[in-house]
């Protein structure tokens, strides 16, 4: 993770954020909580298991009042606040964190932190181990934010302190500690995103169903694809009536207007570096001119992409 205080570089992903804000402590309860359902407690233990994350990097900074730092991260960035009060910015949105909260991103991320008071900050990036990138990861927001986590449960706190503990130490296979307890603490964020109602309705339908999760994540993998319903019925292997309404049954919405909102989100990236013109985003997202995809940015948005650049700058 590169950290400097210049502006960050441009992110390849909007972010869906979620946030879970609660200041009242939480007793530690099983994932096979009575507030959930079976089924879906199951799936959550299920996408738990099968995050195994492994720590790129991490380091400790105390800030300054008024200080910033930044950076470009291509992997899956996490923050976890210590002390302090800051304001995380990434890609083009900012949101305010306290002493205890932890931010997961699960899609690579630019960020700047900026203090307002004398702040204390772990930050790191994680990485999927190899072969467990499984479907139900994908179902999470691109930014989860947990208030408050470290004052849920007593045990968290204990973790964080050993994180920190580590960070410090420099001894041999601290990295793969500190890993370890990373992933405790963004276990522990997912499930209380879900046992406090933060998760959308139907929010794990498109990892139970691997047809749609497939085309999904073609999809968000290429936004600016030549997305026909026959080729994404190809990607997910049904036919295409099939495919539509299954589609629309498990995402919400047709694939036309997925393909549309997911477009849309990446372009809200795209414009907020000034080094990517408008017409290379256009280009990039599959339209075929800057006019046509200046039309689509505002029957989306309502304003147009250059507003909406010089906006992102002010942000």
């Amino acid at each position: 993770m590169t950290t400097n205080g210049n502006p960050p570089a441009a992110a390849t992903v909007a972010p869906l954020v979620s946030i879970i804000e609660t200041d009242a402590p939480v007793a530690p309860a099983p994932v096979a909580s009575g507030a959930l359902t079976e089924r879906t407690a199951r799936m959550l233990e299920q996408m738990l298991a099968a995050m195994d994350w492994t720590l790129v990097d991490f380091a400790r900074h105390r800030l300054s009042a008024g200080e910033a730092i930044g950076g470009n991260v291509r992997e899956v960035p996490f923050f976890l606040v210590l002390s302090g009060d800051l304001d995380l910015r990434t890609d083009g949105d900012t949101t305010r964190l306290r002493g205890g909260d932890f931010v997961l991103r699960t899609r690579p991320t630019s960020y700047r932190i900026h203090a307002r008071e004398d702040t204390e900050i772990v930050a790191g990036s994680l990485r999927l181990a190899a072969g467990t990138e499984h479907p139900l990861a994908r179902a999470l927001p691109d930014a989860l934010i947990a208030c408050q986590l470290l004052r849920r449960d007593a045990h968290l706190n204990a973790l964080a302190e050993a994180l920190v503990a580590e960070v410090a130490s420099a001894r041999p296979a601290s990295c793969a500690f500190a890993g370890r307890l990373v992933s405790v603490l963004a276990a522990s964020a997912v499930r209380a995103w879900v046992e406090n109602g933060c998760a959308p309705d139907g929010w794990l339908l498109p990892a139970s169903d691997p047809h749609i999760a497939r085309a999904v994540d073609a999809i968000r993998d290429d936004p600016g694809g030549a997305w026909t319903l026959e080729r994404l019925a190809r990607v997910a292997a049904t036919s295409r009536t099939a495919f539509a309404e299954r589609f629309h049954t498990v995402v919400g919405e047709p694939p036309a207007r997925y393909v549309l909102r997911v477009r849309m989100e990446r372009a809200k990236s795209l414009l907020a570096d000034d080094r990517v013109s408008i017409a290379q985003t256009a280009v990039s997202l599959g339209y075929g001119s800057e006019a046509a995809f200046s039309r689509a940015f505002r029957r989306h948005t309502g304003t147009n992409p250059s507003a909406w650049r010089r906006l992102a700058a002010t942000a």
